[in-house]
C-alpha cells in the first residue's frame, strides 16, 4: 500500500452529510486542523487521486453544492484541487484600502 498525506477542506451547504464525512473522517485517523478543514494519510494501491474519490464518494452523499478541495503534494510539487464544487469570491474581497490620490483645491482669493 502506497501513502499520501493531505489536507481536506470541506464547506457543506445546508443538510450536507456531516455525518458521513466524519465517519470516514474518523476511519482514516483523521486530525482536525480548524473549522472545516482536516488532515490525513490516504492508503492506495495504485492511482491516488481515482481511489481516493471513489472512496470518498462510497462513504459520502456529495451534494451539488458542497465543496470538497484537497492539498497534497505530488512529487515535489504541491497541488490543490477541488474534488467538489467551485471557488468562491474571496470574503476579505474590498478590505484593502487602494491608495488615494491627494486631492488639490485651488484656494479661494
Amino acid at each position: 500500500m502506497k501513502k499520501k498525506s493531505m489536507w481536506l477542506v470541506y464547506d457543506f451547504d445546508l443538510g450536507g452529510d456531516y455525518e458521513g464525512l466524519y465517519t470516514w473522517l474518523d476511519s482514516k485517523g483523521a486530525i482536525e486542523c480548524g473549522n472545516g478543514v482536516a488532515f490525513l494519510n490516504f492508503q492506495y494501491k495504485e492511482t491516488f487521486y481515482s481511489e481516493f474519490i471513489a472512496d470518498l464518494q462510497n462513504s459520502i452523499d456529495i451534494q451539488k453544492k458542497d465543496r470538497i478541495y484537497i492539498i497534497y503534494r505530488d512529487a515535489k510539487t504541491m497541488r490543490g484541487k477541488f474534488v467538489n464544487g467551485d471557488r468562491k469570491r474571496n470574503p476579505w474581497a474590498g478590505y484593502t484600502v487602494e491608495g488615494v490620490e491627494e486631492e488639490y483645491l485651488e484656494e479661494e482669493e
